[in-house]
């Protein structure tokens, strides 16, 4: 089994600061990773002294590439009339970020509507306003439609550049971390 470094600074050096020891926190990347399902293990030992959110262990993937494993693709523009809905599988027992590629845009008229696995609207958009947003989905599903018009203008449409996923026991101390950094 390959040994796993992380490089932190300019990605040219293994340095001992990227690392929280006192905590047991570790973070890994994987270069060059292979398509298909993985299976993290963390093992460790739970301390107890001073940990006062349950003597947890979690671990958490998060992805930089662009998402293939999904069944829906849109052309780029979107055609006048379409009506385009997409499915992404979250996981149970998740708390998903979902970041929309900076592209993603709709002409006047069209829309873009996210629901969630029961059939609840989460939100409709029109022209950028997901351009590039990261948006928090508290369920296994979450839907994309696209409504267009039947006009002659037609945006980009959407794409989804990156799922978060994070398990629901530990949501309240990585939302606590992110807002913390800003």
């Amino acid at each position: 089994m390959p040994k796993a470094e992380r490089y932190c600074g300019k990605n040219d050096a293994v340095l001992n600061e990227c690392f929280d020891h006192l905590n047991n926190v570790e973070v890994v990347d994987v270069e060059n990773p292979e398509q298909g399902t993985w299976q993290v293990v963390v093992r460790g030992t739970a301390i107890r002294e001073g940990n006062a959110d349950g003597y947890m262990q979690v671990s958490s993937i998060v992805s930089d590439f662009v998402l293939t494993e999904s069944s829906c693709q849109i052309v780029h523009p979107y055609k006048a009339q379409d009506h385009l809905e997409c499915e992404y599988a979250l996981g149970d027992n998740l708390e998903a970020f979902v970041t929309f590629d900076k592209k993603t845009f709709v002409e006047t008229g069209d829309t873009i509507t996210l629901s969630d696995g029961s059939g609840k609207i989460l939100g409709k958009y029109a022209g950028n306003a997901l351009a590039g947003n990261r948006i928090r989905i508290k369920s296994s599903k979450l839907k994309v439609e696209l409504e267009s018009d039947n006009d002659n203008s037609q945006g980009y449409g959407f794409e989804i550049r990156r799922i978060e996923k994070v398990p629901f026991s530990i949501a309240p101390l990585f939302l606590s971390a992110i807002k913390s950094r800003r």
